[in-house]
Parts: structure tokens; C-alpha cells; sequence
């Protein structure tokens, strides 16, 4: 390197790893012994209405509108002979609001949220393997929160890219689903998934290096008539969207992060007790942001 790159170096770092064009390896989730303060805010836009007229029956469309905002803090301990290590997430407050076509709705997750706490499992590679709950069964809304906490925690494998690649990586996405699906039977779906990344930059911030992505994400959330005890209802929903990170590489924090999803789906109830069969159409969007607390 000669003086005058040396200098550049000195002082303008960012200008010369923004510059460099070898792979770098992207670490999505965080290393152990830290804690970590997240907030994270999601609004759920969603409207339903029959596919099909019921006789003698007008059903007008549903709008329900949804907001929930939360704080958490995230204690990553260390790692075991296998090199695996635990994160206990703690849900440090949460509010949220909702409304039925301009009414406003109760819910009650603002008290049942408080204390809400989960331990994420990672392996040797800081992917996520398991999420398991610290309170026994969740409530419907408490499950509905812990689900999009996972949403933003839960991460893959470390990834190996140069700027300007992307890589496409299956996955189970943790979204919200919308009102008219059954949140009790969340466990009978089944889910399918994959997330596109691609590395645009990388930046500092002081002597942190951060990597920028963006990311692509499609889903599949489906229940068959057949799928265990429950309601014999059939489900369908599709979500896709697109977003951005904003990962510190050296601590595997995800500094910012936001998903514009857009969902539809129908859902199907067969004739029952008298009543007609009824299919119902689905669609919304969902906005979800984090942002790390310092």
C-alpha cells in the first residue's frame, strides 16, 4: 500500500471496505456474552370479505386495523462444549391498539405481554434452532407477539457474500397472520418459506463494520381439512414482501431492520349445524421495524 492509499485508509475507511469486492461473511444472529435492547413496531392492515353471497345473508367487508409496539431485551449467554449458547428474550413492555372498521377493539395483550419471556437456541454457527416459551401454553395474543418477535430474531446461518451477491436461503417465515385465521390452531399449519439476500454495502460505524442487505421473502401458510383436532377449516395465505438490514458483522446485531409484507388468502368453513359453507377472501399488509436501543 503506498503513503497516499495508506492515508485514504486512515481517513476514509468506509470508502475502502465499501470498495472491496471479496466475499465477506454476514452474521445475522448475535455472538454470545452481550445484551441487547430491541424496539420493534408493526402495523397489520387487513380486509375480508365473502367470496361468495350467502342466501338471504349481506356480510359487508371487514377492516380490522392493528398496531403493536414493544420493547424487549435479549441476554445472550455463552457457549456450551458444542459451542451452542441461549439468548432469553424479555418482552420489557408492549402496547397495542386496534380497530373494527374504524371502531375501536379491546384487546387485552397490553397486560398479558408483560414479562412475556422466550429463549432462542443457537447452534455452533449462531442459527436458530429452537424458540420454546418460559411460561407454559401462550395465550393467543401472547403467541400472536411472540411470533413476530421471532419474526425479526429468529435468523439463518451465517452468509458468505461479496457486495453486490445475493444468496437465497428456505425458511419457515414467522408472519403475522390475519384475523380470520384460527390462532389457536397456529401450530397445525404448515408453513413454507425462503428469504433472498443481497449485500449492497458495507459501512462503518466508528470501528464496527455494518453491512447493508436487502431482502426479498416469500410464504406459504396452508391447513388442510384433515390437519389434526381443530375446526374443519381450510386455510390459504400467501405473503411476500421486501426489506432492508443493517447488521453490525462483529457483534451479529441487526442494528435496523424493515419489512413492507403484502398477504392474501382465503379460508373455507363447510356447511355445518345449518349453516351455509362460506369462503372468505383475505388481504393486507403488514409493516414491521426493529431497532437496536443504545
Amino acid at each position: 500500500m503506498t503513503r497516499g492509499m495508506l492515508a485514504v485508509a486512515l481517513l476514509f475507511p468506509t470508502a475502502l471496505l465499501t470498495a472491496q469486492t471479496g466475499p465477506i461473511t454476514v452474521r445475522l444472529s448475535p455472538t454470545p456474552n452481550q445484551t441487547i435492547r430491541t424496539h420493534t413496531s408493526q402495523e397489520t392492515k387487513m380486509t375480508s370479505q365473502p367470496e361468495q353471497a350467502v342466501p338471504g345473508q349481506v356480510i359487508p367487508p371487514q377492516n380490522i386495523d392493528m398496531t403493536l409496539t414493544t420493547d424487549t431485551t435479549s441476554t445472550v449467554g455463552p457457549t456450551d462444549a458444542q459451542g451452542r449458547y441461549e439468548a432469553r428474550v424479555v418482552c420489557d413492555t408492549a402496547v397495542s391498539t386496534a380497530t373494527l372498521n374504524g371502531k375501536p377493539m379491546t384487546s387485552p395483550l397490553n397486560a398479558e405481554a408483560a414479562g412475556l419471556a422466550f429463549t432462542l437456541v443457537y447452534d455452533e454457527q449462531g442459527k436458530v434452532i429452537d424458540v420454546t416459551g418460559e411460561h407454559g401454553p401462550a395465550s393467543d395474543f401472547a403467541g400472536a407477539l411472540k411470533q413476530m418477535l421471532t419474526t425479526v430474531m429468529a435468523t439463518p446461518a451465517p452468509l458468505t457474500l461479496a457486495v453486490g451477491e445475493s444468496t437465497t436461503v428456505p425458511n419457515p417465515l414467522k408472519a403475522p397472520l390475519s384475523a380470520a385465521a384460527a390462532p389457536g390452531a397456529i401450530g397445525e399449519f404448515t408453513i413454507t418459506g425462503e428469504t433472498r439476500y443481497t449485500l449492497t454495502s458495507i459501512t462503518f460505524d466508528g470501528a464496527d463494520r455494518v453491512a447493508h442487505l436487502t431482502t426479498t421473502r416469500s410464504a406459504t401458510l396452508s391447513r388442510g381439512s384433515s390437519a389434526g383436532p381443530g375446526p374443519d377449516v381450510t386455510f390459504d395465505e400467501r405473503i411476500t414482501g421486501d426489506g432492508t438490514l443493517d447488521v453490525n458483522i462483529d457483534r451479529g446485531v441487526v442494528l435496523h431492520s424493515e419489512q413492507e409484507l403484502i398477504i392474501d388468502g382465503t379460508t373455507h368453513m363447510p356447511a355445518r349445524n345449518g349453516a351455509a359453507a362460506l369462503s372468505t377472501r383475505m388481504h393486507g399488509t403488514a409493516t414491521i421495524t426493529s431497532d437496536v436501543l443504545k
